[in-house]
């Protein structure tokens, strides 16, 4: 980390960045939340390589407001330099605004790429660093701290350094993702569904090679565990709970018979149960050929799905534990 508050030091640095091909920004603010901001930290990386945040810049330019207009003139102007920013809307508020050229912003970039080859629960730089990166442990929390105050605290420049660190890695990999995702052919629908958990706030994870997503659920009555998938070929999209507890084989022709007399009265979806290993699962899909699958029908299957799990999930778990009849179990749950 090379942290400059001297004048001459930082102009010196500034021209010298002129003859890279690419820099990889990050600023920090002070008073981000008033209604007078103030640039505090403009922080550079020049060097792809690096993964310990060594070859970082810190321009501490704080209240060195001809020093930033040397740095717009210098390098956010020139339009052989390309600057990486992840949230570019909000650094160039301080950084030249519309007078900036050659701008990358990785946010933009990673919504470009279909969902299904991101993979990742939310486009933050932390997720996007943890999960496409593989760094561990990144630590966000002196991104509110006072970067008004001097001197920073040794916690803060260590943040600082390492934001460009994390930055620079994403581009990069998302640029990779970025050819995969356009030498692959694009899964509609699963682009759809994960579009649509991303948004609801879901966690996920994709299972590896499948477009099918894995989540768990906590409702009312119990957590389990439910899968998501996309069949492109027959244009369908399944989701289903799976139900927490296997059937003892002792069970299984008391639960079968529970499931069928829940089956008669659903009008959507369908209990199942593997003979074999006992396993319990809830489905509901949607047919969407010759039409568009949307996220309110998505909403409708998932919630469905999971409301319907949890209402006949205690009568599962009673039938397979007790010696109650499958017939007055269900008369309880539907009476």
């Amino acid at each position: 980390m090379l942290y400059l508050t001297k004048d001459t030091e930082i102009r010196s640095v500034i021209t010298k960045l002129t003859s890279a091909k690419t820099l990889w920004v990050d600023t920090e603010v002070a008073d981000y939340n008033t209604h007078n901001p103030r640039l505090s930290l403009i922080q550079v990386l020049a060097d792809p390589k690096d993964l310990t945040g060594n070859r970082v810049y810190l321009l501490d330019v704080l209240e060195k407001h001809e020093l930033v207009t040397f740095f717009i003139n210098q390098i956010m102007k020139n339009p052989n330099l390309e600057k990486v920013f992840h949230n570019a809307s909000y650094d160039l508020k301080f950084l030249g605004k519309d007078l900036a050229n050659n701008v990358t912003c990785t946010w933009k970039l990673a919504k470009k790429i279909p969902p299904h080859v991101l993979a990742v629960p939310n486009l933050k730089l932390k997720t996007l660093a943890e999960k496409l990166c593989q760094f561990s442990d990144v630590d966000k929390t002196e991104q509110g701290s006072d970067w008004g105050r001097r001197p920073l605290s040794v916690k803060q420049l260590q943040y600082a350094k390492m934001d460009p660190v994390y930055l620079t890695h994403v581009h990069l990999r998302l640029l990779e993702l970025a050819n995969q995702g356009n030498s692959n052919p694009v899964s509609k629908i699963l682009d759809v569904i994960v579009n649509f958990f991303q948004n609801d706030d879901w966690k996920f994870s994709q299972l590896p090679g499948k477009a099918c997503l894995r989540m768990g659920v906590k409702a009312e009555n119990g957590e389990w565990e439910c899968l998501a998938q996309a069949r492109e070929e027959q244009e369908q999209f399944i989701f289903c709970s799976i139900c927490p507890e296997e059937v003892p084989e002792n069970k299984r022709l008391s639960v079968a018979e529970f499931l069928m007399r829940a089956n008669w009265g659903l009008q959507i979806g369908k209990f199942t149960m593997n003979l074999e290993n006992g396993e319990v699962r809830y489905e509901t899909y949607i047919n969407v050929k010759g039409d568009r699958l949307s996220l309110p029908l998505i909403k409708n299957v998932v919630y469905i799905n999971i409301l319907t799990m949890d209402r006949y999930l205690p009568g599962i778990v009673s039938v397979t534990r007790g010696s109650i009849s499958p017939e007055k179990v269900i008369g309880q749950i539907e009476k």
